[in-house]
């Protein structure tokens, strides 16, 4: 069928990556260390499993693929994080493999709700039965922020108390400390107007998320990037008001 040769494409294209940086990680002493959580998927879907890892790996996203109703789609390796490992899917979607049950909480209580600076949301399902569950969750996929960006809105946040961000409630006119504004921007190498650009955008995330209540604790650059022009929050995590996790369909 067409779309096992696609999913084959992808796994050797991509299984080289998933393998050094479970390496990398297996290297690590540490409790927690980047791509973490691709060590906690690939255990369990090797414990569920008689099969070498891609070839389990393989058979796993084909039901994922299945189950969201994207049978043929094509699909690519994109990262892993603390907590699990995402995959690009035509280009356009994302599903990511977590082992956070707060995380696939979030997602599913957003699903189909319209909320600004926030990515889209289609489905959440559960894999494997037991008590150390996993998720996969659909999600639209942002385009990813530029190393200057990152670094960019890394300052901005760090140094966002001393902003001193003055505004009225329902105003879309902010200021800022000009002496803050103007280190940053020296840093940077940019305007003070680029950088006030940039502390609006990262405002307009934290207003969006208050007024429809999600959470923004795990709110940093590497869960921000772009849909069109909007700067967007995706992999959310925290405190948020939380649908039954049991409504969840299981693979």
């Amino acid at each position: 069928m067409r779309y096992l040769r696609i999913f084959e494409e992808f796994e050797i294209k991509r299984f080289k990556k998933i393998k050094r940086e479970r390496s990398l990680g297996s290297k690590s002493n540490a409790s927690w260390y980047p791509g973490a959580g691709l060590d906690k998927v690939t255990s369990k879907v090797e414990e569920n499993s008689t099969k070498s890892l891609k070839k389990s790996l393989n058979k796993l996203m084909r039901n994922i693929l299945r189950r969201f109703e994207l049978t043929g789609s094509k699909v690519k390796y994109l990262n892993s994080g603390s907590y699990g490992m995402a995959f690009i899917v035509d280009h356009d979607k994302v599903i990511k493999i977590t082992s956070d049950k707060g995380e696939a909480k979030i997602a599913k209580s957003l699903i189909g709700r319209d909320v600004p600076r926030c990515v889209e949301y289609y489905g959440v399902i559960e894999i494997f039965p037991g008590k150390e569950k996993l998720f996969a969750i659909l999600m639209q996929k942002a385009d990813p922020l530029s190393k200057e960006e990152e670094d960019l809105l890394q300052e901005i946040d760090d140094k966002f108390d001393m902003l001193d961000v003055e505004y009225e409630e329902g105003e879309e006119e902010f200021e800022f400390d000009k002496k803050v504004l103007t280190k940053i921007a020296t840093n940077h190498g940019i305007s003070i107007e680029n950088v006030e650009e940039y502390c609006i955008k990262l405002i307009q995330i934290y207003k969006s998320f208050k007024e429809h209540d999600i959470a923004t604790d795990d709110l940093h650059t590497g869960n921000m990037g772009y849909v069109g022009d909007d700067l967007v929050h995706f992999d959310i995590m925290g405190n948020t008001s939380f649908v039954d996790l049991s409504k969840i369909s299981k693979i």
